[in-house]
């Protein structure tokens, strides 16, 4: 008896030429960094996965491979060939003026929640704090107290109470008072600072890789790098609305998840000569950091020194 001949099956043919292609095509996006023009770094677990499942179907497609089927299905398989084609196609990055996002201003709402959401924490502002005490102009009784607002796990302070230290037989020595200053926090004790501090000389330089590195630690540490001088790169770009005519923001444009939400986001500078600058221009500034008031909130401000003409930075910044 005469082996029966083994017929291919054009559906599981098909099907594991799209599985292979598909996984191949996001080995080389990853590989070669150019899954960075669509989505986020967060994103790779994603794409191991996928590729997982890829395989995972390219070797029940291949079980299937000589095996007799009455009808041939292959319009499934466009699934995945829709967006094999679309990322063959000839792209490039999008560029400043094709975004119609926000300025994301560090230190305003925006930035801040934006970093919450990357590490994990809750989008709503926490509330600290903020007794309010009568003024001079206020009608004070002898039962007043301050009102409390925010948020806090102690409770203020009753009137009926009366404090224990008040009710002695000895009089309590009164706290020394030192005259000395403050002594600002030690920079050289955080281990979180960026690359690019000087700490002697009192700079800070910012490169690509630590753009959004130092948006977060200047939006969270205002004080401790007043008066640092700062040398920045980045697009310019200026938001009428809410700027003045001597502003303008050396940004950057920051994805959050994928390419649909891009912002561009920096420091507000102070310039003089800001009107002179063409919009979309890529230039290096060279200023001194200090705080500053925008929509309500204290942002890093940069007052500028130097600005100088600079090379397009190619892709974007990552929270």
């Amino acid at each position: 008896m005469k082996d029966q001949k083994r017929v291919l099956n054009p559906q599981a043919l098909l099907e594991l030429i799209c599985f292979a292609a598909f996984a191949a095509m996001i080995v080389v996006l990853v590989v070669t960094g150019q899954y960075r023009d669509y989505v986020t770094p967060r994103m790779i677990p994603y794409f191991i996965l996928t590729v997982l499942v890829m395989m995972l179907w390219m070797v029940s497609a291949l079980t299937r491979l000589f095996r007799p089927q009455h009808r041939t299905h292959a319009l499934h398989c466009f699934v995945l060939v829709l967006p094999i084609l679309l990322l063959l196609l000839p792209h490039s990055a999008i560029a400043a003026p094709q975004v119609s996002a926000k300025l994301a201003v560090a230190g305003a709402p925006y930035a801040s929640t934006q970093k919450a959401k990357a590490i994990g924490q809750e989008d709503t502002p926490v509330a600290t704090p903020s007794p309010q005490w009568p003024q001079a102009n206020d009608d004070v009784s002898p039962s007043a107290s301050p009102q409390w607002t925010g948020v806090s796990d102690i409770a203020p302070p009753s009137p009926d109470t009366t404090p224990t230290d008040a009710v002695t037989s000895e009089p309590t020595e009164a706290p020394e008072v030192s005259d000395a200053p403050a002594v600002q926090e030690d920079t050289a004790d955080i281990d979180d600072v960026p690359d690019g501090l000087d700490k002697k000389n009192k700079t800070i330089t910012v490169t690509n890789d630590t753009f959004s590195a130092w948006l977060y630690e200047l939006t969270m540490n205002v004080d401790r790098y007043e008066g640092y001088q700062i040398t920045i790169t980045g697009f310019v770009f200026r938001d009428k609305s809410t700027m003045k005519g001597n502003e303008f923001v050396p940004a950057r444009l920051m994805m959050s998840c994928c390419v649909a939400d891009l912002a561009p986001c920096g420091f507000i500078c102070k310039y003089d000569k800001a009107s002179e600058l063409k919009d979309d221009s890529w230039v290096t500034v060279t200023g001194t950091m200090h705080k500053a008031p925008y929509q309500g909130y204290d942002t890093p401000h940069i007052t500028v020194t130097k600005v100088e003409p600079a090379q397009k930075v190619d892709g974007y910044i990552y929270p």
